[in-house]
């Protein structure tokens, strides 16, 4: 739940709903994936924007994401084999998202939790982006193509030189 006047003053009004857009996008043709956060349900009042959406929790009380995983391991890295799961399970999650013509433009260590059965799931998607394939124009109220958006010291090159992007 997020306070409507808070998305206002921080300049996140078109974030939030851009998350909301992608989230529905991913669920849509055909099953969702166990590896992207998964909407249930949005709703709004006078005051606030509410997105119901899965936990996904490494216990009952703790979300644990990769950049804290790798932190509680030994010198600091994972092992072979769990770097090979984490990176099949994110191919898959990205092939998902990109055959809806959603991009993520954000995925890094905080964006990748993982739940209890050591599953990893890509949340945050208040940067995503639909429809950038084949040159199809952007929706209404998204950014335009050369933006600059996600975690700068994690940006693609293209999207540092603003030469554009896409998936």
């Amino acid at each position: 739940m997020t306070s409507k006047a808070l998305l206002v003053t921080l300049k996140q009004v078109d974030s939030a709903l851009r998350e909301k857009r992608a989230l529905e996008a991913a669920l849509a043709d055909g099953p969702p994936s166990p590896h992207i956060a998964r909407l249930r349900h949005t709703a709004r009042n006078t005051q606030s924007l509410l997105i119901f959406m899965d936990a996904v929790m490494a216990s009952s009380c703790e979300r644990v994401d990769l950049r804290q995983l790798m932190r509680a391991q030994p010198a600091r890295r994972l092992a072979p084999s769990a770097v090979g799961r984490l990176a099949a399970c994110l191919a898959s999650a990205i092939a998902h998202l990109h055959a809806r013509r959603i991009t993520h433009r954000d995925v890094k260590p905080e964006n990748i939790v993982h739940g209890a059965d050591g599953t990893p799931v890509l949340v945050d998607f208040g940067c995503a982006r639909l429809g950038l394939e084949d040159g199809a124009p952007p929706p209404p109220g998204d950014a335009p193509c050369a933006s600059l958006v996600g975690t700068v010291a994690l940006l693609a090159p293209e999207m540092i030189a603003r030469r554009g992007h896409g998936p």
